[in-house]
């Protein structure tokens, strides 16, 4: 079995940062006006009127020409507390995102972002260090509600946060021109009443025996056959007990860092408290593996993912090794159950949320939770940390430890993922192979 591989900050380096104590997490509606210029329209210039003063012309305005491109330029907004904002934007290309900035917030506060707009928009909500905190594509995918929506209960404080809007194709290279579009975004900060909400641990079944009636998000019902190496190739079929009990060790080290704990179904019983399900078995013609939601913060604890460990057949032309099979699952399983546990998709070959390219990157790259660039897919800039979301969505193994001191340790010593791909002259391209994105990329659920 091939040696366990190194891992830095692991939880044996971070029990050197034990002693340090862990970080203190700190702790009407005035609907603007909106007004137009001597153009004539409400797109030439946008006022808002942000102040609690009922006199409109002691209240700021702001052009809807400062709303910024990029986060250096994004405009500042006059918000206060308890306080709710209107304003109207536009899109003027298919490219096109405004970009606009508030603060200081502090932990605890509840962030809404409501975006409405003739045409399929994305909003996205950053600290101040351009971290992603959360992003939404639409409130609910599955009833065809497509204007996002973001209600964000704040875990830290910021000097400042970046609330940014975009069409739905911005930053894609196959984006096709559309015309000029209006928006309306309805911001409400909610001030905080006592502490920010706590991380949830969470319980994780690896279930290898197979599964009935199993329904991912509102995908139709589906049964899942028991784990087979043999279906994946014949030559492995003497290597299945060593493929399980690697994937497992993976999936314990990729998230050893956090309260996250496994069972597995061929050897443990089964947890009587809640818990997820990641299923490893089965065969999609779409799909390597899908999972139930973008949790974020792991605020569902009972959720369910597949992995189709089948599909990995199309890959046999490589004649893979069991062990780099073995790689290619737990990479799966380590991004479905990232999902769960509220990781987007990113850029970047090295991080376990990278929406795959090729076979060779799923069966050859050690996948790890890194800090990466957003997938265009997701939103078209900013990078997700998927440590600060993990340690503030489950909490970190030792909790003596700061979640400042853990991050400033992790993220020093397991650099930002390059945001290109890995070039190979013979690569097995998964497009190739008909597989496309697990299809859950920041859809709400109705559910808050």
């Amino acid at each position: 079995m091939p040696s366990p591989r190194p891992r830095s900050p692991s939880v044996r380096a971070l029990s050197a940062l034990a002693s340090i104590s862990a970080l203190a997490l700190l702790s009407c509606d005035a609907a603007p006006t909106l007004t137009q210029d001597g153009s004539g329209s409400p797109l030439d210039a946008l006022r808002l009127l942000a102040g609690a003063s009922s006199d409109a012309s002691a209240r700021p305005a702001i052009s809807e020409n400062d709303a910024g491109d990029d986060f250096p330029s994004a405009q500042l907004l006059e918000w206060g507390d308890g306080q709710r904002v209107d304003l109207t934007g536009d899109l003027n290309s298919a490219y096109d995102i405004d970009v606009y900035r508030v603060g200081p917030v502090r932990a605890g506060e509840l962030i809404t972002i409501d975006v409405r707009s003739s045409i399929d928009t994305r909003a996205a909500l950053f600290g101040s260090d351009e971290m992603l905190i959360e992003a939404n594509d639409d409130r609910n995918y599955y009833a065809a509600q497509r204007d996002p929506r973001i209600a964000a209960r704040l875990r830290r404080d910021y000097e400042f946060v970046y609330i940014v809007v975009a069409g739905k194709t911005a930053g894609l290279s196959n984006a096709a021109a559309q015309p000029t579009a209006a928006y309306t975004l309805a911001l409400t900060r909610t001030p905080s009443i006592g502490q920010a909400p706590g991380p949830n641990s969470q319980v994780v079944w690896l279930e290898f025996r197979g599964g009935s009636f199993i329904q991912i998000a509102s995908e139709p019902l589906q049964s899942v056959p028991p784990f087979s190496a043999k279906a994946i190739a014949p030559r492995l079929e003497r290597h299945q007990q060593q493929i399980i009990d690697r994937v497992v060790q993976l999936l314990r080290e990729d998230y050893a860092d956090f309260n996250v704990t496994f069972y597995r179904s061929d050897i443990d019983a089964r947890p009587v408290g809640p818990h997820s399900v990641l299923y490893f078995g089965g065969y999609s013609a779409a799909y390597l593996g899908l999972a139930d939601s973008v949790d974020w913060f792991n605020g569902q604890t009972q959720q369910e993912a597949i992995i189709y460990t089948e599909t990995i057949a199309l890959f046999d032309t490589l004649q893979p090794e069991w062990s780099a099979v073995a790689q290619a699952i737990a990479n799966v399983g380590g991004h479905e159950l990232g999902h769960l546990l509220g990781l987007e998709h990113t850029s970047g070959a090295e991080s376990i949320m990278s929406e795959a390219a090729s076979a060779q990157q799923v069966l050859d790259i050690d996948a790890r939770l890194m800090r990466a660039g957003l997938s265009p897919r997701v939103f078209p800039i900013g990078t997700q940390s998927a440590p600060m979301a993990l340690a503030y969505g489950v909490g970190l193994r030792i909790p003596t430890i700061g979640i400042d001191d853990y991050l400033k340790a992790v993220h020093a010593q397991r650099p930002a993922a390059d945001d290109g791909v890995i070039e190979q002259e013979d690569a097995l391209s998964l497009e190739s192979l008909g597989l496309r994105p697990c299809n859950h990329a920041s859809h709400g659920t109705g559910v808050e």
